[in-house]
């Protein structure tokens, strides 16, 4: 049988390695457990039995230090504390005895009730402790497997211990500095590897100047910016600007994206901050990059009074950055680059000068960049002498650079599906096809008078667009369908007059509404009102979309012409239910105009789409030759009507 003595050495070991996976120290646990434990061999000095009169008397004579109640003895320590006395009491009489000491100014100390059973029931206790701590173990390695496995997904190097966490010991699941989840980069990225906008890359190329050889600023009395953030849609480069930076500038690198940042427990967020900064200090000159920024930048307050545990971590995650970016530490050689597509999200505090000094705004790329960007992309591949640039930049109007980049790519994949190498026009036009249809079905078993009814409809749509040559540019029209649930399309760009200086009219945006109720209007005309097909749905939807932002945001309404709708994502904006109910008419009235109008002008040269619809049931697909010289016919027949007698055409 084990004795008291063994018993206490292995529960005492046992705490000890409870205490290492706890992350609690040693020290603390045992002085904790050591209050509760009934062994006299810790009571200080010789350990003497008092008897109940004698305890009575030395009360009254003072001669006692200190006096402790509890499991039905009275213990005292002499006050020269070579002496600590045990006697045992009836339970009945401790009100007494405290009244007696309270009287002599001896103030006792109730002990809590110590455990009187055998030491058995102690190693019980131990054990079902031992218990619990294995289970927290076992899904700490469950979890520290899956991290494990995430990191060699990443293509990791790095030993892991998940027990080394930050600040919550075991309990953090988080690794114990930035090395270990291997976010410093070697970078092999110029600014010559991205093109878009010119005055972008002067501001990317200042910074680089400034990282690598700051004499002339410094002479003007200038600084680096702490902080400089990317704004811009996705796809627009940001990323691959922030490497570009760091390898021209021939700095560490670290990126993180804001989600990392993010955990479930309260406290870890902040600190995985302050070692990604104090990281970036021991390799100073240092570039930190920290993707989708919004992930951990929000406003705070966004949640309210509800004081939630992620509300809660996110705002410390904040405000350590913040503190991070522009506190008591110094940041020397260390330069913050972030990304965003939602900097109107983003908390105040965050954009003010000393943390993000300079805002980058990144814009999708107008005709010229796209140019640019086209020609990078195509410098890798071997490409026809018939491929032209600027109008493939013409026809991918709102393309970023990452779509313009895949976009050749499908192409590729076209060319060397046909065993070939050579990239042409045709394939670049086929896979942006693909790209805005879908795969397109080789084998079409549709009814004929469907194949009609969506001939009727696409030629509606196309000639409303070659109408009005001086606002749009038809560049294709098919029948073909996809998998995508298209049955035809029809493919047309706007001037660049229009689209790079952004400036409507409220002309323009009415055509604009004509050539999408163009295939419903078709309909109508072929067939009737009554028999117009649901194929005018996704038409409807964005005829009705393009109406309610004419008169929500650009004031273009009869009674509404001053209106402007505060954005959606004020929610306590109101307004009243009679302005709501104009706005509707409004936007209805603009549809159903665009509309008649668009009935009208199709009934006027119904003879004209007989014939278009005949071609386009014939070929499939046309371009735009067929319908420029009937449509400049028109035209011309339209201005000699209307000249005076003594103009000249």
């Amino acid at each position: 049988m084990m004795t008291y003595r063994t018993v206490s050495g292995i529960a005492i070991a046992m705490v000890w390695w409870a205490s290492t996976v706890v992350g609690v120290p040693f020290s603390d646990i045992y002085r904790k457990m050591m209050t509760q434990l009934p062994s006299s061999n810790r009571l200080p000095g010789v350990v003497e039995p008092l008897s109940l009169q004698n305890l009575i008397d030395g009360i009254e004579r003072h001669d006692f230090e200190q006096i402790y109640f509890g499991d039905n003895r009275v213990i005292t320590r002499s006050k020269d504390e070579d002496y600590t006395y045990i006697t045992p009491i009836n339970p009945y009489i401790t009100t007494k005895l405290v009244d007696i000491s309270l009287k002599n100014q001896l103030d006792p100390i109730f002990l809590p009730n110590m455990p009187t059973e055998s030491p058995p029931d102690l190693l019980g206790g131990f054990i079902n402790i031992f218990i619990v701590l294995s289970i927290l173990r076992s899904v700490q390695m469950y979890a520290a497997r899956l991290l494990s496995r995430r990191n060699n997904d990443r293509n990791q190097t790095e030993a892991y211990d998940p027990f080394m966490g930050m600040g919550m010991g075991g309990f953090g699941f988080m690794p114990p500095g930035v090395n270990s989840r291997n976010r410093d980069y070697t970078i092999n990225t110029t600014l010559s590897d991205w093109a878009g906008s010119r005055e972008v890359l002067v501001e990317c190329a200042e910074i680089v100047t400034y990282l690598k050889n700051n004499t002339n600023y410094v002479n003007a009395g200038a600084t680096i910016p702490k902080g400089i953030l990317m704004e811009g849609p996705p796809g627009t480069g940001k990323t691959l600007l922030a490497k570009a930076i760091a390898g021209e500038a021939d700095a560490n690198f670290i990126a993180m994206a804001g989600s990392e940042f993010i955990e479930m427990y309260v406290g870890l967020g902040a600190q995985r901050v302050r070692n990604l900064f104090d990281e970036a200090r021991r390799k100073s000159p240092c570039i930190i990059f920290i993707d989708e920024i919004d992930a951990i930048g929000r406003q705070r307050g966004g949640g309210g009074n509800m004081n939630t545990g992620s509300n809660e971590e996110k705002d410390q995650t904040l405000n350590q950055l913040l503190s991070e970016m522009d506190g008591f530490n110094t940041n020397d050689g260390i330069l913050v680059l972030a990304a965003t597509n939602r900097r109107d999200i983003l908390d105040k505090a965050l954009l003010r000068p000393g943390r993000f000094d300079r805002v980058i705004q990144i814009p999708l790329p107008d005709t010229s960049s796209r140019q640019d960007i086209l020609e990078l992309y195509l410098k890798n591949k071997v490409k026809g002498p018939e491929i032209d640039t600027l109008e493939l930049a013409k026809i991918t109007r709102g393309f970023s650079g990452a779509q313009l980049k895949n976009l050749l790519n499908e192409a590729a994949i076209l060319v060397a599906r046909r065993n070939d190498t050579t990239l042409g026009m045709p394939d670049i036009r086929e896979a942006l096809e693909k790209t805005l249809i879908g795969i397109k079905k080789t084998v079409d078993d549709r009814p004929a008078d469907i194949k009609r009814r969506v001939a009727i409809h696409e030629v509606g749509h196309a000639f409303i667009v070659a109408k009005y040559p001086q606002y749009f540019d038809l560049q294709k029209v098919s029948i073909q369908a996809s998998y995508s649930g298209v049955g035809g399309f029809t493919l047309f760009t706007e001037k660049d007059g229009f689209t790079e200086g952004g400036l409507y009219t409220k002309d323009f945006l009415v055509k604009r509404l004509m050539v999408a109720m163009g295939g419903k209007a078709a309909e109508a005309v072929f067939y009737g009102e009554d028999f117009v097909s649901v194929g005018a749905t996704g038409d409807l939807n964005q005829a009705n979309m393009l109406a309610s932002d004419m008169i929500e945001k650009y004031g273009m309404g009869d009674k509404l012409n001053v209106f402007f709708k505060s954005p959606q994502s004020e929610p306590f904006t109101k307004y009243a239910e009679a302005t709501k109910a104009t706005i509707d008419r409004e936007v209805t009235q603009l549809v159903k105009e665009a509309y008649h109008m668009a009935v009208e002008l199709i009934r006027k040269n119904r003879d004209t789409l007989d014939i278009l619809v005949d071609d386009l049931l014939a070929k499939t697909q046309v371009t735009n030759e067929l319908y420029l010289p009937m449509v400049a016919a028109e035209v011309a027949e339209v201005a000699k009507a209307e000249c005076d007698p003594g103009c000249m055409l």
